[in-house]
């Protein structure tokens, strides 16, 4: 029987205002028998100093001589894991007391995945209002009949949204992981969306409705860089369509996009942006004929469940 309960392995990038914070924080998030990995992805300030001042068996060392970026990271602190579970946790990131223990707990044996809300902080540890990200936006819902509606979260209710918790906030199972293929590397933008649409393919996943972590935001993440993000989406998204396993779930991803291109376009056009609404409805039609040349009889039927609302 595997030893090691839980694996959070944690990437770490010149974080050294935080490593040490991040680590004592993983070590407090579960009273199961757990290991914590850091990865060193190739920091050139005190990162690893100060991840030399904690002196704690479960926790072990991966030193990258050059930075490859989280996704590179994240892999190889997968390939020491050994647990049942693993996590990965942002090296400014903070677990809550207890928050793994609540994520596996929720766990049915069907179960590939559980995920958390969390709390946003900026650099001085403050609150800060993000909105409706944290709360009501991972809630999985579905578009039907011009409606929203409660669903199981699935990969067409995550890319209706578009939305993940950070992923310090998800608990998966280890083997399902290995078997997706992590990370992939060679995607510069929501490569953490892409991930969790695969491992989803993989069986049902449930919501935690808890806090379970403190995410760091601050102005260089590069989550911030808006006109980066968006068009590294984009790309991410025409990866996801295109590595649909089968015609139903390219649908279902299908149905996903374009449901959350919709909504974009609807609330636009609503407070007048006509330019993000004009973009949003351009990536409404082009994952359309997308869906179109893939699958010209089921696109039929679910068009009519996704045009626009008229004012």
């Amino acid at each position: 029987m595997n030893p090691v309960g839980l694996s959070i392995v944690i990437p770490a990038h010149n974080v050294e205002e935080t490593i040490e914070r991040t680590v004592h924080s993983a070590l407090g998030s579960s009273r199961r028998l757990l290991e914590v990995i850091v990865v060193n992805d190739g920091s050139s300030d005190q990162t690893a100093a100060r991840i030399a001042l904690i002196h704690d068996s479960r926790v072990s060392v991966v030193t990258r001589v050059h930075a490859g970026g989280p996704a590179v990271a994240r892999n190889e602190g997968l390939d020491h894991a050994r647990g049942e579970f693993v996590t990965f946790l942002d090296g400014d990131d903070l677990l809550l007391p207890g928050s793994l223990d609540q994520l596996i707990d929720a766990f049915s044996p069907r179960d590939v995945m559980s995920m958390g809300k969390f709390i946003a902080v900026n650099e001085d540890d403050i609150p800060l209002d993000i909105g409706t990200w944290s709360t009501f936006q991972l809630q999985p819902m579905v578009r039907r009949s011009r409606r929203w509606e409660p669903c199981a979260l699935n990969s067409e209710s995550i890319l209706s949204r578009l939305v993940t918790p950070p992923p310090g906030a998800i608990v998966l199972r280890r083997e399902v992981v290995i078997a997706v293929g992590a990370y992939r590397s060679d995607i510069a933008r929501s490569e953490d969306l892409e991930f969790l649409v695969r491992v989803l393919g993989q069986g049902p996943a449930v919501l935690v409705d808890e806090n379970v972590l403190r995410y760091r935001r601050t102005p260089t993440q590069r989550s911030q860089a808006t006109r980066q993000r968006r068009w590294g989406r984009l790309r991410t998204l025409m990866v996801i369509m295109k590595s649909s396993p089968s015609p139903h779930e390219l649908m279902a991803r299908g149905r996903g996009i374009v449901s959350h291109h919709l909504e974009r376009a609807e609330l636009s056009r609503q407070t007048r942006q006509w330019w993000p609404a004009l973009r949003s409805m351009g990536a409404v039609i082009f994952f359309w004929f997308w869906l179109l040349a893939c699958s010209p009889p089921v696109l039929t039927r679910a068009v009519g469940n996704l045009r626009i609302t008229r004012s």
